[in-house]
């Protein structure tokens, strides 16, 4: 019987922690953390993004010194999903546009153990943007 309680007490005491670290760390992802410059972690950098304070952003693909690429927008974060949309955002290759009207791109915001934030284009594949 007292091996039950120590154990219900250990397993207990383990979620409160791990709800506790959820909680906290989730709080670290607020809205004035998400302006800067964000960098595309796939090919050689030359795929940015840059967030304003006043929710407007910037997206420069430099397909060469001469061929650069900009959209301009503006991007809502939920706070409770922790995720960001980007409206009349256009994805670059080294083709161009991919879709040249624009439209909206959700992403999932993530913040690492080392306090790096990412907005996350491919969990799957790991491809992200990265805060400089």
């Amino acid at each position: 019987m007292l091996v039950k309680i120590i154990n219900h007490f250990i397993v207990s005491s383990l979620m409160v922690l791990l709800l506790t670290n959820c909680r906290e760390k989730s709080l670290e992802i607020e809205i004035n953390l998400l302006p800067g410059k964000y960098c595309f972690n796939e090919g050689n950098n030359n795929d940015s993004l840059f967030l304003f304070e006043d929710k407007r952003y910037i997206h420069r693909y430099f397909l060469s010194e001469t061929d650069i690429y900009e959209t301009k927008g503006y991007w809502q974060f939920d706070s409770l999903s922790k995720k960001i949309s980007f409206y009349d955002f256009i994805f670059y290759n080294e083709m161009g546009p991919i879709n040249e009207s624009g439209g909206v791109w959700n992403s999932k915001v993530y913040l690492t153990e080392d306090g790096e934030i990412r907005l996350i284009y491919s969990r799957e594949n790991g491809i992200f943007y990265y805060k400089e």
